[in-house]
């Protein structure tokens, strides 16, 4: 069964284990520091956006109280009789009072009604003729009291707001224009009193997105500037309905919480966006230090946890494993003398360790009871082997007795067996006349049977020659044995017709005259049990390692499977004399020729369909081992 996949990160150490306890124990601390620090975090953000919106606001209402001065200025400057009355000399040295008076304002001054300035405060290039302003058409169209657009002047990196009040005559005819301009610089006076962190902002752009002023700017770079269309930074229009707070990075690279505004609200007219920035990192460095503080008195405490596992483990746990490791690795290397020891304590380790020792005397009092049941075994398999091999001696010797005998019977049977042959067929022939029919058909009785007693003793001789007469083995090509046999055979197969296929067969080590003998007897036996049909003969060879398996398949009368090592026991026969002739030792000496080669043979038979004797023979330098050992 598969582990679980999660085993994989387990530690394969017990100290390793210890580290990971101990590192579970301390991650739910981490996880409520984290936790705490990403909610004072949250907390900063919405302070921080709160003050900006604060800032705003606050610059939001100075701006609007400076247009309600003005307008209440213009309004009375207005009802002035010497203004009224266009009076150049007293409308200067009234105006040069009010500044005077009221510094926050760049410039005063009082227009006729074709926009000719007769009176200033501050003369300048575009403060002549002011026909063509916005703010003085809509003052002389009679709207009251009218706010322009910050704009710069020529040469002046200075943004000015311009208001205008319509100066009415008799009839309430509009004859001029008072005028009045505001600079930003009322702005810088609001950064330095609010005392904003370093790196903070403050920035107001027009509907065009024109930065008219910001602070800090101390080469005044982006004054005057048009902000970029970027993500990072806000569509101006976009952000004049509602005032807002919002994190982005400003056009000097730092990240800030900014909040916005419009300027000219309580006037209806929306002129300008105001923006309070705050650096992010500033924000959130109240949040950012209690984190570190956290991380660092639970990094200490990690680290003395680690240090009491360390020295902890090692004295209550690892040493006393470390003790049982060692006796368990004595024990596996086959020291059954191997204990872990007394270990101090009732807890698991101590059980385990008395279970060990336990355990360790067990394996040991077996192994010494098997100790003497082997040698008791061992000596008893030596009788048994002394006795196995006195008994084969006898054996091999009785079966090279029986052998001799055999060859040595047979051979001198032959003579005697001869001469009783030769006079029976003598008398046969002198005395057949003199003879009845009783005597004759005696002596042929007696003729017969001597001639079958020859051709026993003849086949007996063979079998035992198996041995008697064996050779050392050689390579042997088998398709010239199986092409020797087929001219031997050559009579026999052009009697019934036969038709002999062969498979291309392999060269063995073997006696070459008794795999002769053994493919002549397997075919002859194919010719001799065929049926009605002209016999097939099909002579196959495979390979099945380490041995080559030889098959002779015909398509003969078959024979039952009960009867398959019937056929093999020498003088064995399934069939009568008179119908299919032989001794029946044929198969008898095909098997002795085959387990002298170191195989063996089988049949696989049918009745009526045929039979396939198979049989093995080692492949080539496989049977010099069972050649010398039949020798």
């Amino acid at each position: 069964m598969k582990a679980p996949f999660y085993r994989s990160f387990y530690p394969a150490s017990l100290r390793g284990r210890l580290f990971l306890l101990v590192f579970l124990a301390i991650l739910p601390a981490l996880v409520v520091v984290v936790y705490n620090a990403f909610e004072l975090r949250q907390t900063g953000i919405q302070m921080a956006k709160s003050e900006t919106l604060q800032l705003v606001r606050l610059a939001g209402a100075e701006h609007d109280r400076l247009i309600d001065n003005a307008r209440q200025l213009l309004l009375t400057l207005a009802q002035v009789r010497e203004v009224r009355a266009g009076d150049v000399q007293e409308c200067q040295a009234l105006l040069d009072e009010l500044l005077l008076a009221y510094p926050a304002y760049a410039n005063l001054g009082v227009a006729d009604i074709e926009g000719n300035v007769f009176a200033a405060v501050r003369p300048s290039e575009d403060f002549v003729n002011i026909a063509a302003e916005p703010y003085f058409k809509r003052a002389v169209e009679g709207d009251g009291f009218v706010l322009g657009d910050y704009v710069f002047p020529k040469g002046s990196d200075t943004a000015l707001l311009h208001l205008a009040y319509p100066v009415r005559g008799r009839g309430g005819r509009v004859v001029g224009v008072v005028v009045a301009a505001l600079d930003l610089a009322w702005i810088q006076v609001l950064y330095r009193e609010a005392k904003l962190p370093e790196g903070s902002s403050y920035t107001v752009l027009n509907r065009s997105r024109v930065t008219l002023t910001r602070f800090p700017d101390p080469n005044r770079e982006l004054t005057g500037q048009t902000l970029p269309a970027s993500p990072r930074t806000p569509h101006p229009p976009s952000y004049y309905l509602e005032e807002h707070a919002r994190e982005f990075t400003g056009r000097d690279g730092v990240r800030r919480f900014y909040g916005f505004t419009t300027l000219g609200k309580t006037m209806g007219d929306r002129s300008a966006l105001m923006t309070v920035g705050i650096p992010v990192e500033v924000a959130l460095a109240p949040s950012n230090r209690m984190l570190r503080r956290n991380l660092t008195f639970l990094a200490l405490a990690g680290l003395l946890a680690f240090l009491a596992a360390w020295l902890g483990g090692s004295a209550f746990i690892l040493h006393p494993v470390q003790r049982l490791l060692q006796a368990t690795r004595r024990l596996e290397s086959g020291d059954l003398t191997a204990r872990a020891g007394e270990v101090k304590g009732r807890g698991e380790i101590a059980h385990l360790a008395s279970a060990f020792d336990h355990m360790a005397a067990g394996l040991q009092n077996q192994f010494e009871e098997r100790v003497r049941a082997e040698e008791a075994l061992r000596e008893l398999n030596q009788e048994l082997e002394s006795r196995v091999e006195a008994r084969t001696h006898e054996l091999r010797r009785s079966n090279e007795a029986l052998e001799q005998f055999a060859y040595v019977a047979s051979h001198d049977l032959r003579e005697p067996l001869r001469m009783v042959t030769s006079y029976l067929e003598l008398l046969e022939k002198r005395y057949q006349e003199k003879l009845d029919q009783n005597a004759r058909e005696f002596i042929g009785y007696a003729v017969d049977g001597a001639q079958r007693m020859h051709r026993l003793i003849d086949d007996l001789l063979a079998f035992s020659r198996v041995q008697t007469k064996a050779r050392p083995f050689e390579p042997v090509a088998c398709d010239d044995i199986l092409r020797h046999v087929l001219e031997n055979l050559q009579v026999a197969i052009a009697e019934v017709q036969a038709v002999i296929d062969s498979d291309p067969l392999p060269t063995v080590q073997g006696d070459a005259t008794q795999l002769s003998q053994l493919f002549q007897n397997l075919l002859a036996n194919a010719l001799k049990f065929h049926g009605e049909e002209a016999p097939r003969i099909q002579v196959r060879v495979r390979r099945v390692w380490p041995d080559w398996e030889f098959s002779v398949a015909d398509n003969g009368i078959g024979l039952p499977m009960e009867h398959a090592q019937r056929i093999f026991v020498i003088f064995q026969r399934l069939h009568a004399r008179d119908r299919y002739p032989g001794t029946g030792i044929g198969l008898s000496i095909c098997q002795k020729i085959v387990e002298r080669h170191g195989g063996r043979i089988w049949v696989a038979s049918e009745v009526g369909k045929g039979s396939t004797f198979s049989f093995t023979l080692p492949a080539e330098g496989q049977a010099a081992a069972s050649g010398e050992a039949g020798r």
